[in-house]
């Protein structure tokens, strides 16, 4: 390679970088340091190769002998011009080499760059660029942010074991294998882990490698942008973030934009997975669901109850609603209801809930999973109830979209009271210390109000239907028909348990759950719906409420 041929190589490789996609460019920094020296000594022996001579005479001139031991490149076999096309045929593999290395998710030294890229390109507002850049580091970033790097594991390991030291394992060990105090045997493992331990100064903590995964991690989590951006255009690259260390409070904002934007992917992905009976693993299209709910545990750990509940309640607050529209439209007639369901953030709330209380139920998780927040929504439905509208016909099954939603909240909450006949019995949904008690229908009062087990989610469901009974019976805008359908799904509920769980609900029922006192209106009220039914299917239920009724309220 002639030096006209060197600068026509070099002259490529600019023209050829030029055209190159940003987030290739992007990539080709990781690793700049070594590639710029790799290009530099390739340069520079190119140079001597072609200037040998030159260089060789005024060296003896100047270093006499000491030049004469300089690699001489004019041999017969090869020419200048081909030791030349030699070196750079080997900087073009050597770079290649190093690209790939530095490259690739797994290269924990490129943290530092990948982080100065993002704040880049955040600063930049380019945010496409970003998230093809950073997307296939996200393993690397959570497992450096963890320290679950095999050399962090390592040397984690290795200072825990200094720091607990040996005595505990000194008499484990000495019990297993009966030795004596003075053992020469234990002597010698216990100075052989002691220099283990000393080895820990060795081996790379990768602190900076951490520090640099969580600084990436806050990034892109506090960038409100690229947040918008992320919800918009590309949802599934925020999942991995959700659970990573750095990402505090990210998924409650990321969440609360999806619910926010009726057109976004999590309503369809509410549309998709209500073909299947919730609680059943979401469908593999299902991301969010799936990253949310295969694991239940997950959506405990994150409280992703709380965006979802605090948008519903945002929209039923009438005064404070960020779409008055939407909530003045609740009071209007339900007959395109099923139509437009899955476009209404309440029904959307409603079966997010129904979906991930169900699904922590089936897997074993002893948790309400703040299931509660629909005796809340019910409430504030309730509190917006008006069918002062001409055209609200009050004798319909749905007067409104108010009283819709009142039904579906209603029918959720049984829904996950029968899944006592569903779970197995060594569920831990299927025990609780205050179905001993539900038997006796003697109870006192203040007893029944200690019936709290926020680890059951049938038992917290049964008193959450209570208090959305109370406010249902005692509503004045809500009237007597639908109350009395409404009435009429708890004691098919009712009709379809068996004890301990047939008196836990009948208790409930009677009482407005167990945390809230005894009222005598209510009762006066659900006496008076409790006369308009009757119905050969639930004479049994019906006689036992009549009875618990009877004993709370007295007879009248």
């Amino acid at each position: 390679m002639t030096l006209d041929g060197l600068l026509t190589l070099l002259t490529l490789l600019v023209a050829i970088y030029t055209l190159l996609p940003r987030v290739t460019k992007l990539r080709a920094k990781l690793g700049l340091g070594l590639q710029r020296l790799l290009a530099g000594l390739a340069f520079l022996l190119v140079l001597y190769i072609h200037f040998f001579e030159q260089i060789i005479n005024a060296c003896l001139a100047e270093w006499g002998e000491v030049c004469e031991q300089l690699p001489s490149f004019t041999g017969d076999l090869f020419s200048p011009s081909e030791s030349s096309f030699i070196v750079a045929l080997a900087w073009s593999i050597l770079a290649w080499v190093t690209h790939k290395l530095f490259s690739r998710p797994k290269a924990s030294s490129s943290l530092p760059t990948i982080s100065k890229i993002v704040d880049n390109l955040i600063y930049e507002q380019r945010h496409a660029e970003l998230i093809d850049l950073v997307d296939p580091w996200l393993p690397l970033i959570d497992r450096a942010s963890r320290r679950s790097l095999p050399l962090q594991k390592l040397h984690d390991r290795i200072i825990s074991m200094k720091r607990v030291g040996f005595g505990e394992f000194q008499n484990n060990y000495k019990k297993r294998h009966s030795l004596g105090r003075e053992s020469s045997l234990w002597a010698l493992i216990a100075k052989r882990c002691h220099v283990i331990a000393n080895l820990a100064v060795l081996i790379p903590a990768q602190r900076r490698a951490e520090s640099e995964a969580i600084g990436i991690v806050r990034a892109l989590c506090q960038s409100k942008d690229l947040r918008n951006y992320v919800i918009k255009v590309r949802p599934y690259f925020a999942l991995p973030i959700l659970t990573m260390r750095g990402a505090d409070n990210y998924s409650d904002a990321y969440l609360t934009g999806l619910i926010s934007d009726t057109n976004s992917i999590l309503y369809q992905e509410f549309e998709q997975n209500s073909r299947f009976p919730p609680g059943i693993q979401p469908l593999e299209g299902n991301q969010i669901l799936r990253a949310l709910l295969n694991d239940a545990s997950v959506a405990e750990k994150l409280s992703v109850w709380n965006p979802i509940n605090n948008h519903v309640l945002a929209l039923l607050s009438s005064s404070e609603s960020p779409d008055p529209e939407f909530t003045a439209s609740l009071n209007r007639k339900a007959e395109d209801f099923r139509r437009e369901q899955w476009g209404n953030p309440i029904f959307a709330g409603i079966y997010f809930y129904d979906v991930m209380v169900t699904s922590a139920a089936r897997q074993g998780i002893r948790w309400h999973m703040w299931l509660y927040h629909l005796g809340w929504i019910v409430e504030k439905l309730e509190k917006n109830y008006d069918t002062s509208d001409p055209k609200v016909n009050e004798s319909d099954e749905f007067p409104t979209r108010s009283a819709r939603l009142i039904y579906e909240a209603v029918g959720v909450l049984r829904n996950w009271i029968l899944l006592v006949k569903e779970l197995p019995e060594n569920s831990p949904h299927m025990k609780s210390e205050v179905l001993d008690v539900c038997t006796d229908l003697g109870r006192s009062g203040s007893t029944w109000r200690s019936l709290d087990d926020n680890g059951n989610i049938p038992v917290s469901a049964a008193n959450s239907l209570g208090f959305c009974m109370n406010t249902i019976v005692l509503s004045e805008r809500i009237n007597e028909k639908f109350k009395c359908y409404i009435y009429e799904i708890v004691v098919d509920t009712i009709r379809r348990l068996e004890d301990p769980w047939y008196s836990l609900l009948i208790q409930c029922t009677v009482r407005a759950g167990s945390t809230l006192p005894v009222c005598d209106e209510y009762g006066r009220k659900l006496r008076s719906l409790h006369s308009q039914i009757d119905n050969f299917h639930r004479r049994r239920a019906l006689s036992d409420i009549k009875d618990a009724l009877e004993h709370v309220y007295g007879t009248q």
